[in-house]
């Protein structure tokens, strides 16, 4: 790894200093010296650095608009950094149990934003790649288990709802819930969408009128109302003031595109709740999360989405995929 760092830092010199001359071309990796365990992990992970790196050192792609080819080629040393050290706390976090392969997510590397990608922007590109590679430009359903502030949510009611006809946030703490909500609400009304809560839990709304079509069951879509007649809306946000346990059992199987989990970590309740939203989730609909980072020994067991993460991944064989700000996510 040695020498592959030092000739990006070379190239990344010349591109800064306006050297003239053939592109740079980067030789492959080599994973010298790295502990045999390792290998199956780090081999297709470094093999997609190795590919973004490349692609505009070569000069086939061009930076985002503001931001210099030294600084994306920084940017993305500091992203492959991120990765190495999610995976060496992986490492530290289980050692004896089923590792599935873990892959490192680039496409981040193309947001133009100084603090790199968040989760925001992750969940963003992922539901706008969906639409676009749907046969019929599919809407889909988003859900986020855990809110707080709304500050993810709140980002994709800025730039995802062209792709998304429905958003579902769950939180049990009903005043967080109804701060996030009228932050949501305020920033989707003016492009058609409305607000659905359960009668008399979340307040204040209007609302009278039925939801339109949704993906929710029967039963539990008939606790709603919503603030505008289905005839004017183009999208709906649905706010459940339960746990997402309970709040999963109202989605019929098959039927979420992205369902974003950001509550406690606490083992069991956290893997309850995966496996709950893993069925409500489509074929090849997206399992995303947060927080995974390492925590002390004597805290894993109020937080081990890190030990969640790589065992549901194990459990399903699925390809457990890493990106910026603590995010990770799998495909169904």
């Amino acid at each position: 790894m040695t020498g592959f760092v030092e000739e990006l830092r070379l190239c990344a010199k010349r591109s800064a200093t306006g050297a003239g001359g053939a592109p740079c071309l980067l030789s492959r990796p080599r994973l010298d010296g790295m502990p045999e365990r390792c290998s199956p992990f780090l081999g297709r992970s470094l093999e997609d650095a190795w590919l973004a790196l490349s692609v505009y050192v070569r000069g086939s792609a061009q930076p985002p608009r503001g931001a210099s080819l030294f600084d994306r080629l920084y940017a993305m040393i500091q992203q492959q950094n991120t990765h190495l050290w999610q995976l060496a706390a992986a490492f530290a976090s289980v050692q004896a149990r089923k590792m599935p392969q873990i892959r490192f997510d680039v496409g981040g590397l193309l947001v133009n934003d100084d603090r790199g990608e968040l989760r925001s922007h992750t969940l963003a590109r992922m539901l706008k790649n969906r639409f676009l590679l749907s046969d019929e430009g599919h809407r889909g359903v988003y859900v986020e288990v855990g809110i707080w502030t709304g500050n993810t949510s709140h980002h994709l009611a800025q730039v995802a709802l062209p792709y998304l006809s429905e958003m579902h946030l769950v939180e049990n703490d009903v005043e967080v819930l109804q701060y996030a909500g009228q932050r949501v609400a305020r920033q989707t009304s003016s492009n058609g969408w409305t607000t659905c809560v359960q009668r008399k839990q979340v307040e204040p709304w209007n609302h009278g009128w039925k939801p339109a079509g949704s993906t929710l069951r029967p039963s539990p879509k008939s606790l709603f109302t919503c603030a505008d007649p289905p005839e004017r809306v183009t999208g709906s946000i649905f706010l459940h003031p339960v746990n997402g346990s309970l709040a999963a059992g109202r989605f019929g199987q098959g039927s979420v595109d992205l369902v974003f989990i950001d509550s406690m970590g606490v083992f069991k309740s956290l893997m309850t709740d995966m496996e709950h939203y893993w069925r409500a989730l489509r074929k090849g609909g997206i399992l995303a999360g947060h927080d995974f980072y390492h925590v002390h020994s004597a805290l894993r067991p109020y937080n081990d989405v890190i030990g969640v993460a790589l065992a549901f991944a194990a459990r399903h064989d699925r390809e457990l995929f890493l990106s910026r700000d603590a995010t990770f996510w799998m495909v169904k």
